[in-house]
């Protein structure tokens, strides 16, 4: 919390890559410019909007670019034009990268738009569905009616 937008972007970085800094700030600034948060760079997250620090946060973790991202409804809560742009940003990342990327969210919408497989927790049990056409398709009663309703 004592550090600027631009610093936690940069904080793990500075930790973990060993990039110079001329390094770290291009990708400081191309993933705050990729989340919409430019403009923020010298503010404190307690100076910033809820969907501000998500942004912030997936940020931060994207700078890394890592193998394998996990993430937990990164578009939860954010308006339409932003978790648009924060999906574009993942997939960019994971084709430039070739990372793997697993996504836990209860949006069918964004599922088929960041998934090239879906699977689906239901009543305990781990349903593999498999692409959207598959999902859509399924004969599973429960799948069927969490994907039409």
């Amino acid at each position: 919390d004592s550090l600027t937008v631009e610093e936690n972007v940069a904080f793990p970085m500075r930790e973990a890559s060993g990039e110079s800094e001329t390094h770290i700030r291009r990708t400081v600034d191309r993933f705050l410019d990729a989340v919409g948060l430019s403009e923020a760079r010298a503010l404190r997250p307690d100076e910033i909007s809820g969907g501000m620090r998500k942004r912030l946060g997936i940020a931060r973790a994207l700078a890394l670019e890592p193998e394998i991202v996990l993430y937990d409804d990164p578009t939860a809560g954010l308006d339409p034009i932003t978790s648009r742009r924060i999906a574009r940003l993942i997939l960019d990342l994971r084709a430039r990268s070739g990372s793997t990327v697993v996504v836990v969210t209860n949006d069918m919408n964004r599922a088929f738009q960041l998934g090239d497989r879906v699977a689906m927790a239901v009543d305990g049990d781990f349903i593999v569905t498999g692409d959207r056409a598959q999902t859509e398709a399924s004969a599973d009663p429960r799948v069927r009616r969490f994907v039409h309703g």
